[in-house]
């Protein structure tokens, strides 16, 4: 029983190694009329990318021992080796998976994006499944967006004008600029989040 033990811990460090390495935790989106607030629906996707199938089928088969599942796709260049994405999405899927792997990542983008991941789906977990998202919801999407230098402007841009037109929609008003800075955005919105303390707000907030 104990060998069964260690031989699982060891898998999930091993697989949270792969997933630090080779791994993306993000936070995508795409436009979505059911979210009248934002105009957008965020999806929480990890993914896992590399030309070694058989690293990406242990990781699989890791995966499928804690009843995790997840699909692999094959991308094929010409000149190049075939490369193989392991994917997952959904909140359940997500969760489970950070709840796995997140007490043995070490490096501190990845531990960020993986608290940060897993609070989003926490959080959409305990509402209601078109609910709005909250400010501190939007602003974990913005946040991770800066962090891998994705561009934003577009979306604040649509997001002020719609606040702007719906300001009573929800009891917390966004405090949200329409000056096109990022960083200038993430601090209004980090002035009424749902949570008061953030390691990652402060670190924004900083510089």
């Amino acid at each position: 029983m104990d060998n069964q033990r260690g031989k699982a811990e060891r898998d999930l460090e091993w697989l949270a190694g792969i997933f630090e390495g080779e791994g993306c935790f993000s936070l995508d989106y795409s436009s979505r009329a059911t979210q009248p607030r934002s105009g957008i629906q965020i999806i929480p996707r990890i993914i896992l990318t590399n030309t070694d199938h058989s690293m990406v089928d242990e990781a699989l088969r890791i995966l499928h021992s804690h009843d995790v599942d997840g699909f692999v796709e094959t991308k094929l260049t010409q000149g190049r080796k075939p490369c193989y994405n392991l994917t997952l999405h959904g909140m359940k899927r997500v969760k489970r998976l950070l709840e796995l792997v997140q007490p043995y990542l070490r490096t501190g983008n990845k531990q960020a994006d993986a608290q940060d991941l897993r609070e989003f789906v926490e959080s959409r977990l305990s509402k209601e499944r078109k609910a709005p998202y909250s400010d501190r919801e939007l602003w974990l999407f913005f946040a991770m967006r800066e962090r891998h230098g994705h561009a934003s402007f577009g979306i604040l841009r649509d997001l002020h004008a719609r606040l702007r037109r719906k300001p009573d929609e929800d009891k917390v008003q966004p405090s949200v600029k329409a000056d096109g800075s990022l960083q200038r955005v993430l601090r209004g919105l980090q002035r009424v989040p749902d949570r008061e303390q953030d390691p990652t707000a402060e670190k924004l907030r900083g510089g």
